[in-house]
Parts: C-alpha cells; structure tokens; sequence
C-alpha cells in the first residue's frame, strides 16, 4: 500500500478514516490499515457528532453504513458530503450485492463485502490511494517523488 504522500512537501503517511459499529471490526481494520504502511483513525460513532469527523485530515474514509443507520443511502450520501473529494470506500458486513449497489449509488468511490477478507479490502484501499495521487500528478514510492503538475522530482 502507498505510505507517504508529498502533497504537503514532507514525507507524511497516508491517513485512512475508519467507521465501524463494531469495535472489533474496526480494530481489526485499522491494524491491517497500519501493519500496510498508512496510518488509520477510528472514527467515534456519529451520534456524538461529526465534528471529529470534519475535522480530520484523512486521505480516504472507509465506513460501514448498515449495521446502525436506518437509511445506508443516506448515511453514504452524508459521509460523501463530508469527504468532499476525498475517497469514500463502504464495507459491507453482509457481503450483499445489493448492498454494494445502494453504496456506489449513493456516492461511494468503491464498496466491497467483508467476508473476513482483509487482503482483498487492504488492495482495494491501496489501488483508490494509488489511483488519487495518480490523478493528482504524483507518482514514485518511497524515497522517490515525481509531481507531474509541478514538474519537480524528489528524492529522500
């Protein structure tokens, strides 16, 4: 997974945003998150206001809608105007395509079933990571930075 980001002229890990009614899958996501080489944030369940929510500087959101919301629609369409154009990535504990749907309908950039799968969410999380910097104008891993945009080359 992409660990460092050069938007901000340091060398600074990604932020992954993680939403999960349940704490131990939210836990489990965040380890996974980190033991790939990002840092990862768990969100505190939006009943107590979504202050921290806005207030975070994270590259990517990855919440689960459909275990305390009555609407996932909603819901999706809520944290999408809260990760503005940042990414938005929906897990889905019931593994439903249906699910999927009502997800990517509602704004999500991706949606995927947990099925205890970590692999296949970690390489989903780092092919949106990849693909956004991409688009930003930045290529390179680790040590080395190209911006595209700026027309500046960057090493350690």
């Amino acid at each position: 997974m992409a660990s460092s980001d050069s938007a901000g002229g340091g060398d600074r890990k990604l932020l992954v945003a993680v939403y999960h009614p349940l704490v131990g899958r939210a836990e489990a996501l965040r380890g996974a998150i980190e033991a790939a080489g990002c840092d990862a944030l768990i969100l505190p369940p939006h009943v107590n206001g979504l202050r921290p929510w806005r207030d975070s500087c994270f590259n990517l959101l990855l919440v689960n809608p459909f275990l305390d919301w009555q609407e996932p629609s909603e819901f999706v369409r809520l944290m999408r105007s809260i990760a503005g154009s940042r990414l938005l990535m929906v897990v889905s504990v019931r593994d439903s395509l249906d699910d999927r749907m009502v997800a990517l309908g509602a704004g999500a950039d991706d949606a995927v079933g947990w099925t205890d799968n970590l692999p296949e969410i970690l390489a989903r999380v780092a092919g949106l990571l990849r693909r956004s910097r991409i688009a930003a104008g930045q290529l390179g891993e680790g040590e080395l930075r190209i911006d595209l945009i700026d027309r500046r080359v960057e090493r350690a």
